[in-house]
């Protein structure tokens, strides 16, 4: 109550207390729309660069279908000594589990 009375005694003041409390609102509102286009504009930028990775991507993706062949693998299988599997048999675990304890006393 006592600063109502205060700013209806001293209008000249009370209309300064308001333009400054404006101008501090105004001044955060600039603040806020500065760092929201700041944010619009990384994520342009980011959306840029994730279409570059993906076209080179796709270059890459065919630059690189060649050294995937059967014949290409099966020469990496010679040059690293692989052996082909002939005949695979499989163990056959007669109980449920695999590992057991066993009560030492």
């Amino acid at each position: 109550m006592r600063m109502i009375s205060f700013l209806t005694a001293h209008p000249t003041r009370a209309a300064l207390l308001l333009g400054i409390f404006l101008a501090g609102l105004l001044l955060l509102y600039i603040f806020q729309i500065n760092a929201l286009t700041t944010q619009v504009y990384r994520m342009g930028d980011q959306e840029k660069h994730l279409v570059q990775l993906k076209e080179q991507g796709v270059h890459l993706d065919v630059q690189h279908l060649g050294s995937f062949t059967r014949t290409r693998m099966e020469e990496l299988a010679k040059e690293m000594q692989f052996e082909r599997v002939g005949k695979i048999s499989y163990l056959k675990i007669l109980s449920s589990s695999v590992a057991t304890t066993i009560n030492q006393e």
